[in-house]
């Protein structure tokens, strides 16, 4: 039998020792673990070594952590003292947002102060100048009163005498002794002379007492035909009493006699030329030199006509005596002076400006105002037609020359009843533009105006500021004004260089002297102008042509274009349902139209916006609902490329936006194109609005037609399969006809605008 050896478990683990240890499985087991020992006394060395130096790393880690300990505690208290600082500073910066809105309270109140201040001044300054302007009302009318009561005055001594020189005796009859003496001097009876002879007295001034001067005698004449005569007889020969030579005068109260005092100087030239002059009332002369009747109002007026007829006159030179001789560098121009429709008098020179600095004006003869000489030369002059002079009543003119320290003199003339305007403008629309009026105010009389535009409205009168006016006139319906300007040209809030746009513009005025809106586009230069130059250029009254372009773009996107692409979408679809380019043939004109019509709105968008430079404050309701139309005419395609397919249950949403969107900018670009014709029309029929308005009572009578064959066609009463032609088409081409006829006489308006 046989048996089975057990295995030693010592055995068997000295096997696996050696297997593990990769030692000869074979070898000794004594020098196994000899073998054994000595590697693991190698290992103890290494784990000794291995102890030390992890002993040492961790003593200096512990050194570390001790150090590291040290600065959290400095840090800690670092961080305590930084929070004490910071509740520290909380605590001011609350002071210091108290301190804050403390102040902005008091920032408003100060800003509703100084609001209600500049309200306060605002009136008080409305105030002021409506007591000035009632002060110089009250002026005017005491004036004007003192004026009456003289002519007043005047009258009721209309037959009394004044007779200067009648010797003075003790106990006297002055009457019968001036009855006796103008009884031989006239070659009358005594008894005639008595009869015409109501009264007779000496009066005595402190004058002819103080120079030992017999005093005055008045007489009083029973009828004016005596007056004259005794008048008329002076101018003959002199009436001499005991060897004096007597002046008989008539009798003007003192107020005239002062104003008379201005022209003495004149009226003793007039007088030792024998010419024969009238005293006019309440001031002036009139007489006739040189073969034309003179009217001179005014002291400046006699200066002006003494310094250009003093050698005829007999004078000693230009200067008056007690005056001096107007120096080299004055400004001199005639105008012609109106006292009425019919009667006027022509070449009345100006007042005489002086400057002791520097010459007014350049060194070019200019007698007359609004003249063409030195025009390119010595001034800026611009005129319609082109090179023109202001004296052919078909000549509009202006004209300004440089006097240094921002100082011009301007001059403006044209035909016209109501006024002649310049204005300075930094583009070729009217709007935020300086502007100076000659015309005619509530009295009829010429004056020059300072007012600033804001749109197409009526200008703003603005204060006339630091201007001299040289002469103004109206003569044969041609207005003149001559004046110097020392006031900034403003074209807020644009630039204020030199360089302008020159409009020049006329038309009527109110009974209240306010001036009406021009009938005809004013004459513009054809680009901004230096006014300090020396230049002449001619303007015209046309449209910029940007402007024209404009127009024109908008009338074909919303007579032709727009309307075309309506009547496809709405009238046509079950007409003209064969396919073009995958889709329906309507819906593609319909596209193609109204895609035209949106590029044609937004490039006529962008070129006004070019045209204004950019938005402009004074923009009316023409500017406003062109561009919601624009806003609108871009919203509608873009709603059109997200809409709903035709099996989409709010697929009527969009189609009821779509027709009402297109619907409202339809309304609202005929308004724009209404109004924008209102203002290219310069004709006063506005035959363009009513052109406009027949278009669309032409469209209004078309969609009804369309609509009744629609109508007609649902309800199977007007069908014929057999026609070729439909009748929806038939009257497409007649409306076509009719859109085209009114759409070319629209553009044709526009381009001679």
């Amino acid at each position: 039998m046989a048996t089975t050896k057990k295995n030693n478990p010592l055995t068997s683990l000295t096997q696996q020792v050696r297997r593990n240890s990769g030692v000869d499985p074979e070898m000794d087991l004594k020098d196994l673990i000899w073998s054994l020992k000595s590697d693991i006394g190698d290992m103890k060395k290494e784990f000794n070594e291995l102890k030390t130096e992890l002993t040492g790393k961790v003593r200096d880690i512990n050194e570390k952590l001790d150090n590291m300990g040290g600065k959290i505690e400095e840090n800690s208290k670092s961080i305590v003292e930084l929070n004490q600082k910071i509740k520290t500073v909380e605590g001011g910066n609350e002071e210091i947002i108290k301190t804050i809105k403390e102040l902005q309270i008091k920032v408003q109140n100060l800003e509703e102060v100084n609001k209600k201040l500049s309200k306060e001044a605002k009136d008080n300054r409305r105030e002021c100048e409506r007591i000035r302007k009632e002060n110089e009302e009250f002026k005017i009318t005491q004036e004007a009163t003192w004026d009456a009561m003289s002519i007043l005055q005047m009258q009721s001594k209309e037959r009394i005498l004044r007779m200067r020189g009648i010797p003075e005796n003790v106990e006297e009859n002055v009457q019968m002794k001036i009855t006796k003496e103008l009884a031989i001097w006239l070659n009358m009876e005594e008894e005639e002379i008595t009869q015409n002879i109501e009264s007779a007295f000496r009066v005595n001034s402190k004058k002819a007492k103080s120079n030992n001067w017999p005093g005055d005698c008045l007489i009083t004449l029973t009828t004016n035909k005596m007056k004259n005569l005794i008048l008329q007889t002076q101018g003959k020969k002199k009436l001499k009493i005991e060897e004096q030579e007597i002046i008989i005068l008539k009798e003007i109260p003192p107020r005239l006699l002062k104003k008379r005092d201005n022209f003495q100087f004149l009226t003793k030239a007039l007088k030792a030329n024998s010419i024969l002059f009238k005293w006019e009332f309440p001031q002036g002369i009139s007489f006739t030199f040189k073969g034309k009747r003179r009217r001179i109002e005014t002291r400046e007026d006699a200066k002006i006509f003494w310094r250009k007829y003093w050698k005829p006159l007999g004078g000693k030179g230009p200067g008056i005596e007690g005056e001096s001789v107007a120096p080299e560098n004055e400004i001199e121009s005639e105008a012609t002076a109106l006292l009425n429709f019919s009667v006027f008098w022509t070449q009345v020179q100006s007042q005489v400006l002086v400057s002791s600095s520097s010459p007014l004006v350049p060194t070019f003869s200019s007698t007359t105002i609004s003249t063409e000489e030195g025009c390119g030369k010595h001034k800026f002059c611009f005129s319609n037609p082109a090179g023109c002079s202001p004296s052919n009543p078909n000549c509009y003119f202006m004209s300004s020359a440089a006097l240094g320290s921002n100082a011009f003199q301007f001059e403006m003339s044209g035909l016209s009843d109501g006024y002649v305007a310049i204005g300075f403008s930094d583009d070729m629309i009217m709007g935020d533009d300086d502007v100076y009026i000659c015309g005619k105010n509530a009295t009829d009389r010429i004056e020059v105006q300072h007012a600033f535009s804001t749109g197409r409205t009526a200008p703003s009168p603005r204060p006339l500021g630091n201007v001299d006016v040289l002469t103004t006139s109206f003569s044969e319906g041609i207005i003149r004004c001559s004046f110097i300007s020392r006031n900034p040209i403003s074209t807020q809030p644009r630039s204020t260089d030199s360089l302008y746009y020159i409009f020049l513009a006329f038309g009527p005025s109110s009974a209240d002297g306010r001036i009406r809106k021009h009938p005809r586009t004013p004459f513009i230069t054809d680009q901004k102008v230096n006014i300090s130059s020396f230049a002449s250029v001619g303007g015209t009254s046309s449209t910029p042509l940007i402007i024209k372009a404009h127009g024109a773009l908008m009338l074909i996107a919303w007579m032709t274009t727009g309307s075309v692409g309506m009547i496809f979408a709405r009238y046509l679809k079950k007409s003209i349902k064969k396919p073009l380019l995958g889709k329906d043939a309507w819906f593609q004109i319909h596209f193609l139209m109204m895609l035209l019509t949106i590029v044609a709105t937004a490039i006529a968008f962008i070129l006004i916006f070019v045209a204004a430079n950019g938005w402009s404050e004074s923009a009316g309701a023409h500017a406003v609902i062109g561009c919601i139309v624009m806003i609108l005419s871009l919203i509608q395609p873009a709603v059109a490329f997200f809409r709903p397919s035709l099996q989409d249950n709010r697929r009527f949403i969009f189609n009821w936006f779509h027709m009402l969107n297109a619907l409202v900018i339809k309304v609202l670009a005929v308004a724009a194109i209404f109004l924008g014709l209102q203002m290219l029309s310069s004709s006063p029929s506005q035959w363009m609005v009513k052109t406009m308005g027949g278009f669309v009572a032409w469209e209004v009578l078309a969609a009804i037609l369309m609509d009744v064959t629609l109508w007609l066609k649902k309800k199977e009463m007007h069908e014929d399969s057999n026609t070729k032609v439909k009748s929806e088409v038939i009257l497409l081409l007649m409306y076509l006809c009719g859109n085209l006829a009114f759409l070319i006489a629209l553009l044709t308006g526009i381009g001679g605008s």
